[in-house]
């Protein structure tokens, strides 16, 4: 039993050192803040009081209670609320008072679902749980405002953070996977070969629209939708049991930079490949940083 509840704490709860988790704080903060830029360009259409959706049909639209404050508010308030947005995902890119920027980051994300959910697609929900993770867990110990001051005052210093934040990252990456290959597998698209091709045959996805109905006639092009449609398959199917294992690791992390930069190449689809990749990150080693910091002192030593 004390072995058992060992494994489980070390699991969930074993310390490493908080520059991954800082460097993803960093990275994460970033994917917000531009796609939370480039919303302000539509705010107008998609959030406005009168634009496109009006805030009657969101309340029939979902049920339960909604998380929202841009309801009744003027188009000029909801320019500033958005200006001080852009400084919350600001602020926890820097690393400035880390966890609250992180709640906060989680509640204006949820705040803009629940104003236009049709907005929005599986690439904002993932933005949002990997928002909620990072909240969980100081994530402000590295690479941020917090931590040099921190280092001002107490002394520069090892920081350790509880693994807990990665783990919750490695499940749910795998959960999306595991659930998003199971229902391809419903399809007879994915079996026959054809999901692909029809996917980058729809006009209103498609990124280089001339590029994409000219490769679309090829036979050669054909052939790699085929391929690509069940390697995609194949691999979301598997991706738990081959990143599990440490020997096909690599290979599951390499397939699916490979399948999320083509599927951001090809379509329109938000920062969808930009968040699935940054959950990549979990899976590398703890002391990835400071890995590459020796590597790089090596070679640059080495060739002096």
């Amino acid at each position: 039993m004390n072995r058992c509840l060992d494994v489980w704490n070390h699991f969930w709860f074993d310390s490493v050192s908080a520059e991954s988790l800082g460097i993803m704080r960093l990275t994460l903060g970033l994917i917000l803040l531009f796609n939370h830029i480039h919303l302000w360009f539509f705010w107008d259409v998609l959030l406005a009081t009168d634009g496109a959706v009006p805030v009657s049909a969101v309340v029939d639209g979902l049920s339960g209670p909604r998380l929202n404050y841009k309801d009744d508010l003027s188009n000029v308030s909801l320019q500033w609320v958005h200006g001080i947005e852009v400084a919350v995902f600001m602020g926890l890119t820097l690393g400035w008072k880390s966890r609250w920027m992180a709640w906060f980051a989680l509640l204006i994300q949820a705040s803009i679902y629940h104003r236009n959910p049709w907005m929005q697609n599986g690439g904002d929900r993932v933005m949002r749980l990997g928002t909620l993770y990072l909240a969980l867990v100081p994530c402000g110990l590295a690479f941020s405002l917090d931590a040099r001051k921190s280092a001002k005052t107490h002394g520069e210093s090892i920081r350790m953070v509880p693994v807990l934040g990665h783990r919750l990252l490695q499940l749910q990456w795998m959960l999306i996977y595991a659930k998003s290959g199971w229902e391809k597998a419903k399809g007879s698209a994915w079996w026959d070969g054809s999901a692909l091709y029809d996917a980058l045959s729809v006009g209103g996805y498609q990124r280089w629209p001339a590029m994409s109905e000219w490769l679309l006639n090829q036979a050669w092009f054909q052939a790699f939708c085929m391929l690509g449609t069940w390697v995609t398959l194949i691999w979301e199917m598997g991706f738990a049991l081959m990143v599990l294992w440490r020997p096909t690791r690599w290979l599951a992390l390499s397939l699916g930079v490979v399948i999320h930069w083509g599927i951001f190449s090809g379509m329109m689809v938000g920062a969808f490949s930009f968040i699935m990749l940054w959950g990549y990150q979990a899976w590398l080693p703890p002391d990835w940083p400071q890995r590459m910091t020796r590597w790089w002192n090596e070679r640059r030593y080495g060739s002096t």
